[in-house]
């Protein structure tokens, strides 16, 4: 993970560095034709929210439990390299709000679209000290 940032302090701390592609709302968009994933209705109880998770999202229960942001809207935007040919990184936009109206698939893209050049440039200039987002597990690419 390259960075988080968040107002709410408990939000801005980091839980996990690496990401699969095969998992949660960052494989989604990863491996969307789109590049792109967004949802703004995630469940409001617990054990819907972790069903969902678990079941569409293939994310195992363990890392569920130690979600500290339950976000009800996410939306994902894949990055690419200065060339576009190779995905390098995933950009997270999250509310704990459902149906945000602070970020909405429009919102996200317009950021996306306004700041693709600076976000490009900014994962070139940092390759070599660059800790992947994603990562290609070997056991869940079996899956």
């Amino acid at each position: 993970m390259l960075g988080r940032y968040s107002e709410n302090y408990e939000f801005n701390k980091k839980n996990r560095g690496i990401h699969s592609i095969n998992q949660g709302c960052i494989g989604a968009a990863w491996n969307s034709p789109e590049n792109y994933f967004f949802k703004n209705d995630f469940p409001d109880k617990k054990e819907d929210y972790d069903k969902l998770l678990r079941e569409e999202y293939k994310i195992p229960p363990e890392i569920i439990s130690k979600l500290r942001m339950k976000a009800k809207t996410i939306g994902c935007v894949v990055l690419h390299n200065l060339t576009n040919t190779d995905k390098v990184a995933v950009l997270v936009f999250e509310s704990i709000d459902k149906n945000s109206k602070v970020l909405t698939k429009e919102i996200m893209m317009n950021i996306y679209e306004s700041y693709k050049n600076e976000f490009q440039n900014l994962i070139a200039n940092l390759k070599d000290d660059f800790t992947p987002v994603v990562t290609v597990d070997s056991e869940l690419e079996a899956e």
